[in-house]
């Protein structure tokens, strides 16, 4: 079905409402209209939610079309010799190139690995970059021994973020992947230099413990925005994740739903609710997410679904 014959059905169902005919009753969709633009907010919420529907049973919907992979490399091996120690506390350095945000490295290892305190090793819990003073950083623990003009100190990190396009820190390979409209969730995390899969923990570890150590992740967590691996990666390394992406938004009539056709009429009930709902017909509105609600059982039932444990819950492959 295309957008328009989503629309179009869905006001009809909800008994042809005159402040939403974006030119339905002439037999077209004017998705610029105050009514159109209301409509497409409509069919984009409800393609999100069919999307990502969760079943009266907890599991979730998955959908084989939403499959998307993505590699990045990162393990990214920053050295710098030290321009000036703050006391015990941290140490300034003049990085060669602009870094394009603020706070650049918080959260990173930093292993001294030549000069006055070698093989210190400490995590950097505050850093700030300006064009003058250079890269500022504040580590977890005080030195040892004080750096100086000698010291020459190596960044690792055990974390990838993903960030929408307009952000910057991409150091360390940060994936461009916006977590907010373009990242459904995160399947599985693959080393591809090693041909292996990494193994998800779903414990509620950030792998505290090893945060100093540095090595080749086994392990990863998510947690938030962001990737976390066992250990701080000491190598560069080309890592591929396979995610379900979130269903491309539609903005004129002629579009298709990136949803698969079986789900369409779900995706008709869902607007018509939603028009219900605004419309304060609650008790039509109660109907029409009860018939969505068996809709999507038995189309549930009626497919070949394959259930598989990922992430810590049953999901539906649909």
């Amino acid at each position: 079905m295309t957008v328009f014959e989503v629309l179009d059905q869905a006001w009809l169902e909800a008994g042809e409402p005159s402040d939403l005919d974006a030119d339905f009753s002439i037999g077209t969709f004017d998705p610029i209209s105050t009514a159109g633009v209301r409509m497409l907010r409509y069919v984009n919420n409800s393609i999100v939610r069919i999307g990502n529907w969760r079943f009266r049973d907890g599991r979730l919907l998955r959908l084989r079309s939403l499959l998307a992979r993505k590699a990045f490399r990162t393990g990214y091996e920053n050295e710098f010799t030290v321009t000036a120690a703050i006391a015990l506390s941290g140490f300034q350095v003049d990085p060669p190139q602009t870094l394009g945000t603020a706070d650049p490295y918080t959260g990173w290892v930093v292993e001294v690995t030549e000069g006055t305190g070698v093989g210190q090793v400490r995590l950097v819990v505050a850093s700030s970059y300006g064009a003058v003073a250079g890269l500022v950083c504040s580590v977890n623990q005080d030195f040892d021994t004080a750096l100086d003009a000698t010291s020459v100190v190596q960044f690792r990190k055990n974390f990838v973020e993903f960030l929408s396009a307009t952000e910057t820190n991409t150091l360390g390979g940060n994936v461009v992947l916006n977590p907010v409209t373009a990242l459904g969730d995160i399947l599985k995390v693959r080393d591809l230099g090693t041909a292996t899969d990494l193994t998800p923990t779903l414990r509620e570890n950030l792998f505290t413990g090893n945060v100093l150590q540095s090595g080749t992740p086994s392990e990863y967590r998510i947690y938030g925005n962001r990737v976390y691996f066992d250990v701080a990666i000491d190598a560069e390394t080309v890592y591929e994740i396979l995610y379900l992406k979130q269903p491309a938004k539609v903005a004129v009539g002629t579009d298709v739903p990136e949803l698969p056709e079986q789900y369409h009429e779900a995706l008709t009930l869902w607007v018509t609710h939603n028009i219900q709902r605004m419309n304060q017909d609650y008790d039509k509105a109660y109907a029409t997410k009860r018939e969505l609600e068996d809709l999507m059982m038995m189309t549930r039932e009626q497919g070949s679904s394959e259930m598989d444990m990922e992430q810590g819950g049953i999901i539906i492959w649909g």
